[in-house]
């Protein structure tokens, strides 16, 4: 169907997609993810590059096992008046390129849609496109956030998820962790000391990343995120002793339970098998602005791009709506998880 009003091309449906829908989406896509409501959800630019200073972790490997380590490094530090200035090495440093991922989906508005917008101006137009694509992006939104967890589908088109990042022998950003110590989290497994291929959730399993995390790898863990599962197993552990400690998800608050001063966040649909214990500072998910101009000439900014497409017939014109996103971890040797719980 041919595009009979000015205001319904591409250029104004994403202006009205970015300043009306969007704002709307970061608000609902925060506060529908206990996860996401602690990470960032912001304008990133045309390429995500972090310097890494590889040998500035402090560790390395003294056996068979990936996360033994001890302190080795001496690029810098104090020195006494009179000997060398200690010297840093070139060759320990590192600058990690994280990749955005294209999500898209498409959105018609139909035929009577268009029809009572036009009777009604422009104002009227603006709120019924912002409904209906407001409607549409939510599976987009969906489908992202079960992507940033590392739940969703295996789709090698998408981004690496949380529990794909944290890890110690997954290739994320194009850095082999199996291979690459200094971009590893600690991962304990503690079936690797059982004959059971699952082991029930204790306090000292949780005190061994958290100690390993704070005491060699120098990180300060504020979150740990995990499924309603072991949130329960914990909360069955402390039994009488439960304590809590607020947090926030998006604009709201919540009492996650107390391990050591920071919240355990029950999150929907997270691995049922795992515990994860996060730098949350360290996390954003990042998006590729796109821009266009309005009417007025005024420049309208987000994260959806639109472009229209042949209605086949229909009385309906129909827009691809695209986003283009990443999931950043700063650090993920500063990260670390239980894994294989029952």
């Amino acid at each position: 169907m041919a595009n009979t009003h000015a205001l319904t091309n591409a250029d104004a449906v994403q202006n009205i997609l970015n300043t009306v829908a969007f704002p709307e989406f970061q608000k609902a896509f925060n506060n529908s993810s206990a996860f996401l409501g602690q990470v960032p959800f912001q304008a990133g630019k045309a390429r995500i590059q972090i310097p890494m200073h590889k040998t500035g972790m402090d560790v390395t490997s003294v056996t068979s096992d990936p996360n033994d380590f001890t302190e080795t490094a001496d690029e810098a530090g104090a020195f006494p008046e009179g000997q060398l200035i200690p010297a840093g090495s070139a060759q320990g440093r590192q600058t990690v390129e994280w990749e955005y991922k294209s999500y898209g989906t498409t959105i018609a508005i139909e035929g009577m849609v268009q029809a009572k917008a036009s009777a009604g101006g422009y104002n009227a137009l603006s709120d019924m496109l912002a409904e209906e694509l407001l409607a549409g992006v939510d599976d987009l939104k969906h489908v992202i956030s079960q992507d940033a967890l590392g739940v969703g589908t295996d789709n090698s088109s998408g981004m690496d998820g949380v529990t794909d990042i944290i890890s110690a022998s997954n290739t994320v950003a194009g850095v082999s962790q199996g291979s690459n110590a200094w971009f590893a989290s600690y991962v304990y497994d503690p079936a690797d000391d059982a004959s059971d291929d699952d082991t029930a959730l204790t306090v000292a399993l949780m005190d061994d990343v958290f100690q390993n995390l704070t005491d060699v790898r120098s990180a300060t863990p504020d979150a740990i995120w995990t499924s309603f599962a072991q949130y329960n197993a914990y909360a069955n552990l402390m039994s009488d002793r439960i304590r809590y400690v607020p947090y926030g998800t998006g604009d709201a608050r919540f009492q996650g339970l107390n391990y050591n001063g920071i919240p355990v966040i029950a999150v929907p649909k997270y691995n049922a098998t795992r515990m994860d214990f996060v730098q949350t500072s360290d996390w954003s998910l990042n998006y590729l602005p796109q821009k266009s101009y309005s009417a007025e000439g005024k420049l309208v900014e987000g994260a959806f791009k639109v472009e229209s497409r042949d209605g086949a017939g229909y009385d309906a014109i129909s827009y691809t709506v695209v986003a283009y996103l990443s999931l950043v971890c700063r650090n993920p040797f500063k990260q670390g998880c239980l894994i294989d719980l029952e």
